[in-house]
């Protein structure tokens, strides 16, 4: 879709056209996101899967998407992995959210989310009535914020947060997915704050390792280990 943003205007885009936008690494700031605002907003509009990774969206851009969601009556997903949003922007997501009735998935990953940020964003989707994935991975949460995520029960609090390759002393059911949205991503992202993260990810993964007692799930620990290592070496050798 990247060459569709460059070549037509938006003014042109028919809502009714496509399901899935997807507008990744395109440079789009705050302007080009009050034009997606009214998009999302036009009465036609079936957009379902809108996907703006690696944009300079910021607190402003945020703004509008906000807007957008809170007057939206089709999109289900929608990925704001690393669009410098931070705090402020994470805030207004979950402000607005309230007021939207359709949204399944939400991806705010590497946006720089501390605490209360991520976790104001989780407590809102406890409450949304079908908002049940959230991604968080590569933020900068505290251990006590990650404990208190893994904590969540998709059967008790209506929502899972994707925020490490653990899910207390199991493999996540989600790490080859948050693994596979690392490699694809690193040409664009800060190789030594991916480097840091993937260090924590390790320490995370070997902590949670030597809790287990099951050896099937020490297994599977070890598994995933073996991934990050590699990981970990592609990317200081400088082949990854």
């Amino acid at each position: 879709m990247r060459s569709v943003w460059r070549d037509q205007p938006f003014q042109s885009w028919q809502p009714h056209v496509s399901l899935c936008i997807s507008l990744q690494l395109n440079s789009l700031g705050s302007d080009a996101c009050k034009e997606i605002r009214d998009l999302l907003l036009h009465e036609k509009c079936v957009v379902r899967n809108l996907r703006l990774t690696n944009n300079p969206v910021g607190v402003q851009g945020a703004q509008y998407l906000a807007e957008a969601l809170a007057g939206n009556h089709s999109l289900t997903h929608l990925s704001l992995l690393h669009t410098a949003l931070g705090d402020q922007g994470a805030e207004i997501i979950a402000q607005h959210l309230t007021k939207n009735q359709h949204l399944q998935e939400l991806n705010l990953g590497y946006n720089s989310l501390t605490d209360a940020a991520a976790l104001h964003v989780v407590e809102v989707a406890k409450k949304h009535a079908t908002l049940d994935k959230v991604h968080l991975y590569f933020n900068d949460i505290s251990e006590d914020g990650k404990r208190a995520l893994h904590s969540l029960r998709i059967d008790r609090d209506g929502v899972r947060a994707l925020v490490f390759l653990t899910a207390g002393t199991d493999v996540s059911d989600y790490w080859s997915h948050i693994l596979n949205v690392v490699q694809g991503n690193l040409p664009f992202w800060d190789r030594e704050r991916v480097r840091q993260h993937l260090v924590l990810i390790l320490q995370d993964l070997e902590s949670s390792r030597r809790q287990a007692a099951n050896p099937w799930r020490k297994a599977k620990f070890l598994r995933v280990e073996s991934e990050v290592k590699k990981m970990l070496g592609k990317l200081q050798h400088g082949t990854l």
